[in-house]
C-alpha cells in the first residue's frame, strides 16, 4: 500500500515472502518515491539476511506423565503456543528441555498446565512454552465409594 500526504510525505507498506518466511516493512517520510521504495527494500533485505525463524518444538512425542488413582496410568500432553520464534541468525541449533513432574494425581483436566518446554539457542533461552495435559484424566473412584481391592 502506498500513500502521500504533506506531513506524511511519501509512505509505504509492503510485504515479501521467502521460503515460508513473511516480513512486514513499513516506511514513513519517505522524500520521493524512489527512495521509499529503496528504503523498503532495503529493510526487507535487512530481516531476510539476519533474521530466521527458529522452531520452538519438535514432531518427537513428549512423555505422558503417570496419573496416580486414575483411570489410566498416564496422561499424554502436548505443547502449548506458537510454533516459531524469530530470532538473529546464527550456526547454533536449538536445545529443548522439559520440566515435568514425575507424576500426578488424578483428576486431571484437559489443557492443565503440567509443565514446560524450555528452548535455547546459543546459550539463550528463545521460549519456554507451556506443557499442557492432551486428555481428560478421571478419577478412579470417586471420593466416599469404596474402591474394588485389586
Amino acid at each position: 500500500k502506498t500513500g502521500f500526504t504533506s506531513k506524511a510525505m511519501y509512505c509505504l507498506s509492503g510485504t515479501a515472502e521467502r521460503e515460508g518466511v513473511e516480513y512486514i516493512a513499513v516506511v514513513l517520510h519517505g522524500e520521493s518515491i524512489d527512495s521509499r521504495n529503496r528504503d523498503a527494500m532495503t529493510l526487507l533485505n535487512y530481516a531476510f539476511a539476519n533474521f530466521t525463524l527458529c522452531p520452538l518444538y519438535t514432531d518427537a512425542e513428549l512423555p505422558s506423565v503417570p496419573v496416580e488413582l486414575g483411570k489410566a496410568e498416564s496422561v499424554p500432553v502436548t505443547v502449548g503456543g506458537e510454533p516459531y520464534a524469530l530470532v538473529p541468525k546464527s550456526s547454533a541449533q536449538p536445545e529443548y528441555g522439559v520440566t515435568l513432574p514425575k507424576s500426578l494425581t488424578a483428576p486431571v483436566q484437559e489443557g492443565e498446565r503440567l509443565g514446560t518446554l524450555h528452548v535455547r539457542l546459543g546459550g539463550e533461552t528463545v521460549a519456554e512454552l507451556p506443557i499442557l495435559a492432551a486428555a481428560i484424566m478421571s478419577a478412579a473412584f470417586s471420593p466416599g465409594i469404596p474402591r474394588e481391592p485389586r
